[in-house]
């Protein structure tokens, strides 16, 4: 029996390889949220207690599971899972040893209370029992050996340590469904058992964010490569653009651009000069963050590549002269010769193509003339990613959850000062004036809904601080209460006076809430 183990076990490792490679073409397609683990434990094997042959001995399992649906507050479960698991584990009572090999796929439901996660689940598969000695000389029964199928109950816990990485404790309850035969040349009668374990298990997993940037790296998962020259048409000539087709524009010293957010998911990361200014554009799909960066820092202008991995679900950005990595949503180095500056974010309008050309009818939008070959009519991942937009999965841990609002709820974030604050969109009026302050300073929130414009500007203009209301005789105008002037939805007034604009943002609430714990909410 001993010489066809090691083909055996090569067969396993190729089916487990197999199906883990498989797992992770089908994240890639369906941005599946998954981990790798292993499991080291101690188990008890109980063939037949009556007659003390009982084994004892340890067990090392490999995993890969992988999100299949997130159902929060649905019967009591937040997420269930199915994957891939193979087990190896040898137990001996000192007569007589087995050697068990495991391949099974199964799922399980996870359960929620803080950063404790309570699991249960059950797998099938087959597992293939031999042993190098299998004669109980003590009481000379012969143990059978062969391929059955099997039914695995799993239940335990894990504790989040880190957005990525799961430390748990795993109980597997497992039996045979064909029964093993033991039995004894020197007795007349033939006994019979379900072969059955019971283990407990150490589990460390490895969340696929660490994962999905190895595999990035390795050129097997998506590969999102920088624009450096794009090219860009005029609004007359835009034609491949739809009027509710999202794009990101910037205004700057009197020129104006914008960019189509599908395109720009396909690339992350868009360098492009305006007004004279180096420019950063980036857009994060999983944070549904579009914002646009002043690319110099220290009077020197950086070019960026898009790393590979994630913080909260938000993407890591390298620069290419320090080779410093960037957190999008802050703007901020983590690491490198650049740790702890940030990036100058600018006023940009996260809104429709139709509603910028028309508040910029001279604007120049993102061509999809750029030498790449991919289909800019839709998002990367195309209907998956259309439909994690409106439901509850969120794809990778976060470091901090506030479960207040849906997570996919869009919000216009601001941050003053040392403030953070957060407003609902969806919590207000078709068109909506907001008179608010933020760290001492009096702020302005404008929101009209059927244009999808959500702008934050300061409230003093000429040293002094305005109070406004909407114009009831204009849908495209708010005035000041003292009635001395009126003002568009840009903050020009029709005197020539401008207001200030506060960069500001569009965010789903779960990645705006991981980064900014202590975040204010308007209205709450």
């Amino acid at each position: 029996m001993k010489k066809y183990m090691v083909p055996i076990f090569v067969l396993s490792l190729f089916l487990v390889y197999s199906s883990l490679a498989a797992s992770i073409q089908e994240e890639r397609k369906n941005l599946k949220h998954g981990f790798l683990g292993a499991s080291l434990g101690y188990s008890m094997y109980l063939v037949d207690p009556d007659i003390d042959l009982g084994l004892y001995g340890p067990t090392l399992e490999m995993k890969w599971v992988r999100l299949k649906e997130a159902a929060y507050h649905v019967w009591g479960f937040e997420s269930s899972e199915k994957g891939y698991s193979f087990l190896y584990s040898r137990a001996s009572n000192g007569r007589i040893d087995v050697n068990d090999v495991t391949l099974a796929y199964g799922r399980r439901y996870n359960f929620r209370s803080g950063r404790v996660h309570p699991y249960a689940g059950f797998d099938t598969g087959l597992s293939w029992l031999f042993s190098g000695k299998k004669v109980d000389e003590q009481t000379g029964y012969t143990l059978d050996t062969g391929i059955r199928p099997c039914l695995n109950i799993n239940t335990g816990a894990y504790l989040d340590v880190r957005s990525h990485l799961k430390l748990g404790l795993n109980l597997k309850y497992s039996f045979s469904v064909k029964r093993i035969r033991l039995h004894n040349p020197f007795a007349r009668h033939k006994h019979e058992d379900i072969f059955h374990y019971l283990s407990l298990g150490l589990d460390v997993k490895l969340g696929s964010r660490g994962i999905r940037s190895l595999v990035t790296k390795m050129g097997i998962g998506p590969d999102f490569v920088a624009l450096d020259n794009p090219t860009f048409v005029s609004s007359k000539d835009a034609v491949h653009l739809h009027e509710d087709d999202e794009v990101v524009g910037i205004n700057l010293n009197g020129q104006s651009k914008a960019y189509s957010l599908k395109p720009a998911a396909h690339h992350h990361i868009i360098h492009d000069e305006l007004g004279g200014m180096p420019i950063l554009v980036t857009f994060c799909p999983l944070t549904y963050t579009a914002m646009i960066f002043d690319s110099v820092v220290d009077g020197e202008a950086l070019e960026f590549d898009v790393e590979g991995g994630l913080v909260d679900n938000n993407m890591i950005m390298v620069d290419r002269q320090t080779k410093s990595k960037w957190i999008q949503i802050t703007g901020e180095a983590i690491s490198g010769k650049m740790k702890g500056k940030k990036l100058r974010l600018l006023h940009a309008l996260h809104t429709t193509w139709g509603t910028w050309r028309g508040l910029h009818p001279d604007t120049f939008v993102l061509s999809h003339n750029t030498g790449f070959d991919y289909n800019y009519d839709e998002y990367p991942f195309g209907k998956s990613y259309m439909e994690y937009r409106e439901n509850w999965r969120i794809m990778f841990p976060l470091s901090h959850e506030d479960e207040r609002f849906h997570p996919k709820e869009v919000f216009l974030v601001v941050e003053v000062g040392d403030t953070s604050k957060a407003y609902r969109l969806s919590n207000m009026e078709n068109r909506e004036v907001i008179n608010d302050v933020i760290d001492e300073k009096p702020i302005l929130i404008l929101y009209d809904r059927e244009r999808q414009l959500a702008l934050a500007f300061s409230r003093v203009a000429n040293g002094k601080t305005l109070e406004f209301e909407l114009d009831e005789s204009s849908s495209s105008y708010i005035k000041d209460r003292s009635a001395t002037c009126r003002w568009d939805f840009e903050g020009k007034a029709h005197n020539g006076e401008n207001l200030t604009p506060i960069p500001s943002f569009k965010a789903y609430w779960f990645a705006w809430a991981a980064f900014h714990p202590d975040t204010l909410v308007y209205g709450d």
